[in-house]
């Protein structure tokens, strides 16, 4: 190996590690969550990997790494208020460090006033009504 030598092949590649947000307050509709578990499918369908999903109303009801939509629905629990910022701070946690998160929401939800360092956000909103939380991360919007 050093300068002017080839470089070989590796079995090693890198993959992103992907954590799913999930608002479980009062304002999210069963159809709303249904959405949300529809997606995760297709999460874990393109990543073919487990992903770290994180549950949360006004505070953090579950964290775990899913495998499958079964053991996603299997989290699904809250009601209460609306405020994502436990769940920012659990993702601080995760180690190894995760490149992607993904919050699904209707909108109605306190965050943090900026977008967690080295990490990229995109925010899911799900229903008609649902409305971007804050100015940062890419937003996509799911009827």
């Amino acid at each position: 190996f050093g300068p002017g030598k080839p470089v070989l092949s590796s079995f090693r590649g890198s993959q992103a590690r992907v954590v799913l947000l999930v608002d479980t307050s009062g304002s999210m509709s069963e159809d709303q969550l249904r959405t949300i578990m529809s997606e995760a499918q297709g999460i874990l369908k393109v990543t073919r990997a487990a992903i770290d999903m994180i549950v949360c109303d006004a505070a953090v009801h579950g964290v775990a790494k899913v495998n499958s939509i079964a053991e996603a629905c299997k989290l699904l629990t809250g009601g209460g208020g609306s405020d994502f910022c436990p769940a920012f701070d659990e993702v601080k946690k995760l180690r190894p460090k995760c490149n992607l998160v993904i919050a699904a929401t209707d909108g109605d939800i306190s965050v943090p006033e900026r977008e967690p360092a080295g990490m990229r956000t995109i925010w899911l909103l799900v229903g008609k009504h649902a409305h971007k939380p804050c100015s940062w991360g890419t937003h996509i919007h799911v009827d």
